[in-house]
């Protein structure tokens, strides 16, 4: 368990028709604590989807404006993949995902 590393998914609600806001569904999104293997992690990117929507409007409340999101795309034991979009810049995920590999 010293090996995981504890970061903040954000996530869209399924099962969630959303609230119906100017002609197009406004979808709702939350945030969690995840605890990621950084051995599994195969791919690290920014991800500007939830970004333009957090400029647009709130995604969750508290979130500054000036967040920043990163795309984790993890490996598994069935030669698939799994992505996971958490909280924070795609340089201090690295950091942090490298800091726990030393």
């Amino acid at each position: 368990m010293d090996d995981l590393i504890k970061l903040t998914e954000i996530y869209e609600l399924k099962n969630n028709m959303g609230t119906k806001r100017a002609n197009h569904v406004h979808k709702n999104y939350s945030i969690r604590n995840i605890y990621v293997n950084p051995s599994y992690v195969v791919l690290i990117r920014e991800n500007i989807k939830y970004k333009n929507l957090l400029e647009g409007d709130s995604l969750v409340d508290g979130l500054d404006n000036r967040q920043e999101f990163t795309q984790i795309t993890l490996a598994s034991d069935s030669r698939s993949t799994h992505q996971v979009t958490v909280v924070g810049a795609p340089e201090s995920v690295f950091e942090k995902i490298l800091k726990r590999n030393k």
